[in-house]
């Protein structure tokens, strides 16, 4: 009796599992990683979008590809008063990795697009394999460096796309290339910090 018992209970536990196993999951339960990498962005640098967030796209868009403990909203004041961007840090919290700038149409600057990107990780290049981290010298061998100017403190290599620009580490540069501001001069091993594309 004892043995029939026991055999009718494996039984039904065998069943179960074969069932499960022939419907999936759930539609509670979740996929690891399948949200995830639905969501991340195409790793492409282009000359209007950043993987998949695109210039002109609402602020409030960025929420919807990053995780809201990665995104802060920082405070920037200059002679025309106060400006809010929002920076987004890497997975580890606390490297930089993008920041968008906002341009805000209505009276309350409350409809806000996204005007401006700054790429601050090598996790994004271009589409001619420039990324965070390049140096000058392969910058070159990639575009061509039409200016150089400096832009909110920034040192900044123009390319002959109007709308992409690179942001140069200046530790290497000396001090007397800051009389002439010549482009040609630039030190060939000055590392791109960041890249920016803009409406």
């Amino acid at each position: 009796m004892k043995k029939a018992i026991l055999l009718s209970f494996l039984l039904t536990i065998i069943t179960a599992s074969v069932a499960r196993a022939q419907t999936g999951p759930s539609g509670e339960e979740k996929i690891p990683g399948v949200e995830v990498q639905k969501m991340l962005p195409d790793p492409i640098i282009d000359n209007c979008f950043v993987g998949g967030i695109e210039i002109g796209m609402s602020m409030d868009s960025i929420y919807r590809f990053f995780a809201k403990e990665r995104i802060y909203k920082v405070y920037t004041y200059d002679a025309k008063g106060r400006h809010e961007s929002i920076q987004v840090v890497d997975m580890d919290g606390n490297s930089p990795y993008m920041v968008f700038e906002p341009e805000c149409y209505d009276k309350d600057d409350e409809i806000c697009t996204i005007w401006r990107i700054t790429v601050r990780t090598p996790k994004y290049y271009t589409k001619r394999s420039i990324k965070v981290g390049n140096t000058l010298k392969e910058l070159r061998e990639a575009y061509v460096i039409t200016s150089v100017k400096w832009e909110e403190g920034n040192l900044v290599a123009m390319a002959e796309m109007s709308n992409i620009s690179f942001l140069l580490d200046t530790s290497k540069i000396s001090k007397s290339w800051y009389f002439t501001m010549s482009p040609a001069l630039l030190p060939g091993d000055a590392k791109i910090v960041g890249i920016r594309i803009t409406e």
